[in-house]
């Protein structure tokens, strides 16, 4: 078990606020700049399916090999470090993918004239190339940052740092978002020519700065395998990954199903919020008005930005209500062991108190995040103006807060949970052989199916995110193909459809307030653990 300096939840998560910034860089000014390179909006699509493909594939891949790694700087460290190269490597791909272009241009020509249209495409082919290997890269230091926690923290400690963990990922995504919006090439101009290349820079320098705190202030023991095991095959951590997907144990199962649900609802959300902006603007303004698009897209802009401030703040005062919660719920099971006795009004009373602690415990939290977040995207139908939609996006940042913090804290207690009892089982004495055809019981199967280590259990939770990304994209398309009247669809917001008579993009957020009612239900049967002794 790794251990952290000083007991510093800043230090064990700071690296995650670094690759946030990065995150933000690529997702909140990656298109504009893929466009300036000259590349069509018709091809974006392809570039950006990187992202839900990288983490289908690598978060598992990476979380399963360093479960099993035995490098002397520990599981996590040196894969964070690989990963944090290619980052590197890929930001200033991005950057400078037209320097680079001509560079390349100059040494295969033998002609000092540079052909144009040739060194759009060679420079976009270069971006291309960047975002991709960003997003693999990426995705595998958030699998060991993520896993990292997990494995620092105590059972108790899993609530709170996952807390710090969402605290990070949210100021990562404020203040990448406000120095995009600063004039960089004014205050650095040392950095480079252009605003990418500048706030390229800076993430790079920001990424580096918390990466590296993180690596230097959290301590890993080296994992050492049992003197008769064996060196595995190099394929037997994808096919560890495999079988457990397949036989997740039931508590595990059941908060990747509520994660499966809660991400159809979330994200058309993060593809659709703005635009629905846009569509409730259409009721009172013509999008022909001068510097229409504009203001809609700067309102667009402040409500992610509130969102982002909301969920910031959630995510530092609701983690120490729910502390609160387990401590107190703790001291009432060691204390009220003698509630039968009661009358029937004091009963009455107990089980009353009881729901309002439950309320705010995890399993509690993430139910009702789940059916706030289902009551915000259905009262879209009754925002009338852009203060109202705006106040509903920026609502919408507490459960998003939630759902950064409370799945994980949920998978970490179950490992720690069954990392205690597995201990407890290594010092009972093992019992006979089964007999022939033993081994195929059901019991044999629930014994095998809890044996899950942090990053393949993180990875596997991770899939559960990607998959309702292409599911949500299916449905959404579907919705609007319904809904859309071809004669009334405005095509000036990018390749976006807006139906100003249909407000289809709304119905495609009532869609998500189905998902996240669904969600709701399903998160009120996961497990939760009594994590704090009275």
């Amino acid at each position: 078990m790794a251990q952290v300096v000083c007991g510093s939840y800043f230090n064990l998560t700071l690296g995650l606020a670094g690759m946030q910034f990065i995150w933000t860089v690529e997702l909140g000014y990656g298109t504009p700049y893929l466009i300036s390179l000259g590349m069509s909006k018709d091809l974006l699509p392809l570039v950006w399916v990187a992202g839900p493909l990288s983490g289908l594939l690598i978060q598992p891949m990476v979380g399963a090999y360093s479960d099993v790694s035995t490098h002397r700087w520990g599981r996590r460290r040196p894969y964070i470090l690989a990963g944090s190269l290619l980052v590197l490597s890929s930001v200033f791909m991005v950057a400078h993918a037209r320097w680079i272009a001509s560079r390349l241009l100059a040494w295969w020509s033998s002609t000092d004239n540079e052909d144009a249209a040739l060194l759009n495409h060679i420079a976009i082919g270069i971006a291309v190339a960047g975002f991709f290997v960003l997003d693999f890269s990426i995705n595998a230091v958030q699998a060991c940052l993520r896993a990292l926690v997990v494995d620092v923290a105590s059972l108790s400690s899993q609530s709170r740092a996952n807390a710090w963990a969402s605290r990070m990922l949210g100021i990562g995504s404020v203040i990448g978002y406000f120095v995009g919006y600063l004039d960089l090439v004014l205050l650095f101009p040392e950095l480079g020519s252009t605003q990418m290349e500048v706030l390229c820079a800076v993430g790079s320098i920001v990424f580096v700065a918390c990466i590296g705190w993180t690596c230097l202030m959290v301590w890993e023991e080296r994992y050492e395998r049992g003197m008769d095991a064996e060196q595995p095959h190099w394929y037997k951590p994808l096919s560890d990954v495999f079988h457990a997907f397949w036989h997740l144990p039931d508590p595990m199962q059941r908060v990747c199903t509520t994660q499966f649900f809660a991400w159809m609802a979330w994200f058309p959300f993060l593809f659709y919020s703005t635009t629905w902006i846009i569509e409730v603007l259409m009721r009172d303004h013509e999008p022909t008005e001068p510097g229409f698009l504009d203001a809609a897209t700067r309102a667009g802009s402040f409500a992610l930005l509130l969102n982002a401030l909301l969920s910031l703040f959630s995510s530092i005062f609701l983690p120490l209500f729910t502390g609160q919660a387990q401590a107190i719920a703790a001291k009432r099971r060691a204390h009220l062991s003698h509630r039968p006795s009661f009358g029937v009004v004091r009963r009455t009373c107990e089980a009353l108190l009881d729901g309002i602690i439950a309320c705010w415990r995890l399993r509690g939290m993430w139910v009702l995040s789940n059916m706030g977040f289902a009551v915000l995207l259905f009262s879209t139908w009754f925002a009338r103006d852009v203060y109202e939609a705006t106040a509903i996006i920026a609502l919408c940042g507490i459960p998003w807060a939630i759902v950064m913090w409370v799945p994980f804290a949920m998978v970490g207690e179950y490992l720690n949970v069954t990392n205690e009892e597995q201990r407890v089982i290594e010092y009972v004495p093992s019992p006979p052989p089964p007999l022939a055809g033993a081994s195929d019981s059901p019991e044999s199967d629930r014994r095998e199916a809890t044996r899950l280590d942090t990053g393949t259990a993180l990875g596997i939770i991770n899939v559960y995110v990607v998959l309702p990304q292409f599911v949500s994209t299916l449905v959404s398309s579907v919705i609007f193909a319904l809904l859309s009247d071809p004669s009334k669809i405005d095509h000036r917001n990018g390749d976006i459809v807006i139906d100003k008579d249909n407000e289809v993009v709304g119905w495609v957020l009532r869609f998500g307030g189905i998902c996240a009612l669904i969600a709701a239900v399903m998160a009120a049967r996961c497990v939760q653990y009594d994590t704090h002794r009275p």
